[in-house]
C-alpha cells in the first residue's frame, strides 16, 4: 500500500498529512455505491471489501482511477459509467483536494437476472 503526503499549513505550524491509496479507493468505492446498474465490481460482494476492483495511481497531487465492474442485465453502459466517473471525480477532489485526471471504467461482465433464467 502506497502513501502520499499532503502539506497542511496551520497558522504558524507546518505539518504533513499522509493519504494512502487505499483511502482514495474507499472514497471512490463510496461514490460508486450510489450508482444504479452496477452488480459488482472487482469481485466485491459487500461492504467489507472496500476498494476491491479499484486501481489508484497518484503522481504528486494528480490522481488516476481505474474501475472494473459488472453491470446488471439491461443497464446501459453510458448511463452507469458517466455517473460513476462524475461522482468519483467530485468525491475525491472534494474530500482530498487533489486533482482527478482520469476515471477509467472497464465493464468486465453483465450479471443475468435470476428471474429470467
Amino acid at each position: 500500500m502506497e502513501e502520499r503526503k499532503m502539506n497542511v499549513i496551520n497558522q504558524k505550524q507546518s505539518s504533513q498529512v499522509t493519504v494512502s491509496d487505499e483511502v482514495v479507493a474507499i472514497i471512490a468505492d463510496l461514490a460508486i455505491s450510489d450508482v444504479k446498474g452496477v452488480s459488482t465490481y472487482g469481485g466485491r460482494k459487500g461492504k467489507k471489501n472496500y476498494g476491491k476492483g479499484i486501481g489508484i495511481r497518484m503522481d504528486g497531487r494528480d490522481v488516476y482511477v481505474d474501475i472494473s465492474l459488472v453491470l446488471e442485465a439491461g443497464a446501459k453502459v453510458k448511463n452507469v459509467a458517466v455517473p460513476i466517473q462524475q461522482k468519483v471525480k467530485t468525491s475525491i477532489e472534494n474530500m482530498l483536494d487533489m486533482n482527478v485526471k482520469e476515471v477509467n471504467v472497464c465493464v468486465i461482465g453483465i450479471q443475468k437476472n435470476e428471474a429470467s433464467e
